[in-house]
């Protein structure tokens, strides 16, 4: 059985801009539980602390074999950004990278390339853009592609990379995909909603908000924390990126960690 760590983030990718990160536990007997990670004595493998007494204060257990996923809005994928995600990945054993806003509009590979990942899918644009990887040594993965959402299966998982561009908006032709569970939802939905820090909704956040609902998808977000972009223009910060994990009765446990 996997759980899930996720190393999420914005545009503001830079080595001065260090991970904060959460975990979570998610049971069926209630919502996802959000804890800062200093409040946590973890193993570099994020496996249960040794500790009795932190496991019991946590309510947490490490189940095993973690998926390890890594989301961001990367604003244009250049070579030091390249070389900056290959760093992130080594140090948190990456096994997914979903990635928005690549801005490559020509089909070269090098443009692309990340090391010891392979490509699995991508979208090529000048403005928006996506590219899904899996770590080279990962033999099952499968994907499928959405106007607004590329779903890879590794294993009994799903895992949707999403990108909403700005200009357009949710409907029932480009909503996120329903995936059998377990699955997780991660990437930039450029999405307002006061459920993950905007002080309005918006049209496309309500829409968001309902698909959730009705689709009993569960949205980890820690409103202690900071948001995953910096508006420079606006001194604050926004949380487009998010990540939404589905429910079950027969349920598994997510352990996350955000960027």
């Amino acid at each position: 059985m996997y759980d899930f760590l996720l190393v999420q983030g914005g545009g503001n990718l830079s080595p001065r801009r260090p991970p904060l990160e959460y975990l979570g536990k998610h049971t069926s007997r209630g919502k996802p539980k959000i804890l800062p990670a200093d409040r946590i004595l973890m193993d570099p493998r994020h496996k249960a602390s040794k500790n009795p007494s932190d496991n019991a204060d946590l309510g947490f257990q490490g189940l095993g074999p973690a998926l390890h996923i890594m989301q961001l809005n990367i604003e244009g994928l250049s070579a030091a950004k390249r070389h900056i995600i290959e760093s992130l990945a080594e140090i948190h054993h990456i096994d997914v990278i979903c990635l928005q806003e690549t801005h490559v509009n020509d089909d070269k590979s090098d443009r692309l390339t990340i090391s010891g990942f392979n490509i699995i899918s991508y979208t090529l644009h000048a403005k928006h853009g996506r590219a899904t990887y899996v770590r080279s040594d990962v033999s099952d993965a499968a994907c499928v592609s959405s106007p607004c959402c590329d779903v890879i299966r590794v294993g009994g998982y799903h895992i949707g990379n999403v990108y909403k561009p700005l200009t357009e908006h949710w409907n029932n032709t480009n909503l996120p995909p329903v995936l059998p569970h377990p699955a997780v939802l991660v990437g930039d939905f450029n999405s307002h909603h006061p459920d993950w820090g905007y002080q309005e909704a918006d049209l496309n956040g309500e829409s968001l908000q309902e698909w959730a609902l009705n689709n009993d998808y569960l949205l980890l977000h820690d409103a202690t924390q900071r948001g995953t972009f910096h508006s420079a223009r606006w001194q604050r910060d926004y949380s487009p990126d998010l990540c939404w994990i589905s429910t079950s009765h027969s349920t598994a446990c997510l352990l996350c960690g955000s960027w």
